[in-house]
C-alpha cells in the first residue's frame, strides 16, 4: 500500500538533519545522537559543531601561542570544540585561559594570578611567584606575609557569551603553614561600568561555617575601605573543591546581555589588622552558572524579544534629532529643516506604540524576576532606557504635531 504525504525523518537527507540539529544546544546533540544511525551521523557533521564554536574563535586563538597549533592538529569542529571544553587554553601572551562550557558551548575565562591586580604582590617581603605543576599557567601568586589583602580582577564583558548568567570564582590554594585566614569573613564585590551589581562576605574555611567570628574587622566603604566595624558572620559563601584540585570560592553573579560591552570589576579585599600567610593565587574564573544554562534559555528568548530594544532607542534619538535640528540656532538664525507630515506624525504614533508596549512588558519582566536579583536588574537598565526612549518620542511628536498644526492654519490664512 502506498503512502501519501508521509515523511519518516530517516528519510531525510543527513545534511538536513544536520542543519536542524546546529539549532540545538550541544546536550540536546548528544541525546538526540540515540535516535538512529542516521541522526547519529549527523550529530558529528561539521555544520553542526561549527555553530556551536564562538563566532570569534580564531580572533581569540589568535593571540595564544598554541592557537594555530590547536587548529592544525583538530580533525573536525566535534574533535576542536570537546578539546576546548577538556582543554584549555592559554591566550593573551599567557595571561588568560580560555574555554568552553561542555553542555552549552559558552566561553570560559580564568584571569591569572599575573592578570590580577594584587596590592603589594610587586614587593618580595610580601608576596612571591612561583611555578605551580597543578596550575595552567606558568606562575601563581603565594602570599607570604601581609594584613592588607586586596585582589582585583578585569574583564570586557564583550568577550564573554552574550544572555548568559555567568559567576566568576577565586581560584586558590592553601600552603601547609598557612594562617589568618580561617576566621573572618571576607569582602567581595562585583562591578559593572562602576556600579555596583553584587557585594557579600565569604570565608576562607569551609569548616568554620555557621560559627560567629569576633576577632575580624571589615570596612564599611567596601571599595574605599576607610573605616572598620565589628565583623559579621559570612553570609554563606564558602570554599569549594574543584575537579582540578585547587579550591575556588563564588565571588558574584551577573548576566552578560546582548550587545552590552562594558568593564566587569571584581574584588576580594580582608582588611583584618593581623598577619594573614600562605594563600596560593592561580587566578579569578568566569564562567556560566552551573545549573542556570538550560534555565536561562528562556531568558535568553526574552533577550532575544527585546534585543532590537537598543536600535529602536537609536532610531527614536534619530528621529528626534531630526526635528530638533530646526529648533537650534546658528548665527542667530534657525536653520531649515524638513517641514513635518501628516505621514511623519502616524509613524510617531506607530513608534510611540512600540515603546509603550515594551515598557509594559519589562515592567512585567522585572516584577517577575524580583527574587533573581541580576535578571531583575537587566531588565529595569533595559526598563529605564525605553522609558527615556518613549519620553523623547512623545515630545518629539508633541513638537512635530505644533508644527504641522501651525503651518496647516497658516495655509488657511493664505487661501482666506
Amino acid at each position: 500500500m502506498e503512502r501519501s504525504g508521509e515523511l519518516h525523518l530517516n528519510e531525510l537527507p543527513e545534511g538536513c538533519i544536520a542543519n536542524v540539529l546546529s539549532f540545538t544546544a550541544p546536550l540536546d546533540v548528544a541525546r538526540l545522537s540515540a535516535v538512529s544511525p542516521m541522526f547519529k551521523s549527523a550529530a558529528i557533521s561539521d555544520v553542526v559543531w561549527e555553530r556551536f564554536l564562538p563566532s570569534d574563535l580564531e580572533s581569540v586563538l589568535s593571540t595564544s601561542p598554541d592557537g594555530s597549533l590547536l587548529l592544525a592538529s583538530v580533525s573536525s569542529k566535534r574533535e576542536l570544540y570537546f578539546s576546548l571544553c577538556d582543554n584549555p587554553i592559554l591566550v593573551d601572551n599567557g595571561r588568560k585561559s580560555f574555554s568552553l562550557e561542555k553542555k552549552s558551548g559558552k566561553k570560559c575565562y580564568m584571569l591569572s594570578a599575573m592578570d590580577l591586580v594584587i596590592t603589594w604582590s610587586d614587593t618580595p617581603q610580601y608576596w612571591k611567584w612561583n611555578s605551580n605543576p597543578a596550575s595552567r599557567f606558568p606562575e601563581v601568586a603565594e602570599l607570604i606575609k601581609v594584613c592588607w589583602l586586596e585582589i582585583r580582577g578585569k574583564i570586557n564583558t564583550s568577550m564573554l557569551s552574550p544572555s548568559i548568567l555567568y559567576t566568576a570564582n577565586l581560584v586558590f590554594k592553601f600552603s601547609i603553614e598557612a594562617y589568618g585566614l580561617d576566621d573572618q569573613p571576607v569582602e567581595v564585590a562585583m562591578k559593572l561600568d562602576g556600579d555596583k551589581i553584587c557585594a557579600h562576605s565569604v570565608c576562607w574555611n569551609a569548616e568554620r561555617r555557621g560559627q560567629q567570628f569576633h576577632t575580624a574587622r571589615r570596612p564599611v566603604d567596601f571599595f574605599s575601605c576607610r573605616r572598620s566595624i565589628p565583623a559579621r558572620e559570612s553570609d554563606g559563601h564558602y570554599p569549594k573543591k574543584r575537579g582540578d584540585g585547587w579550591l575556588e570560592i563564588e565571588l558574584g553573579d551577573f548576566l552578560c546581555t546582548e550587545g552590552e560591552d562594558g568593564e566587569l570589576e571584581t574584588r576580594v579585599f580582608d582588611g583584618t589588622n593581623y598577619w594573614k600567610h600562605g594563600l596560593i593565587v592561580e587566578g579569578i574564573e568566569i564562567r556560566p552558572k552551573e545549573g542556570f544554562v538550560n534555565r536561562f534559555y528562556h531568558i535568553c528568548d526574552i533577550t532575544d524579544m527585546y534585543k532590537g530594544l537598543d536600535d529602536q532607542v537609536e532610531v527614536t534619538m534619530g528621529l528626534v534629532g531630526e526635528l530638533l535640528v530646526g529648533m537650534q540656532h546658528h548665527g542667530g538664525e534657525t536653520v531649515k529643516h524638513k517641514k513635518a507630515h501628516w505621514r511623519d506624525l502616524l509613524a510617531y504614533d506607530d513608534e510611540i506604540k512600540e515603546l509603550r508596549i515594551r515598557v509594559e512588558r519589562l515592567e512585567e519582566m522585572a516584577n517577575r524576576n524580583k527574587k533573581e536579583k541580576v535578571v531583575y536588574e537587566s531588565a529595569m537598565r533595559k526598563l529605564n532606557k525605553t522609558r527615556i526612549a518613549l519620553a523623547k518620542a512623545e515630545a518629539a511628536k508633541a513638537s512635530a504635531s505644533n508644527a504641522f498644526t501651525g503651518r496647516e492654519k497658516e495655509k488657511k490664512w493664505l487661501k482666506f
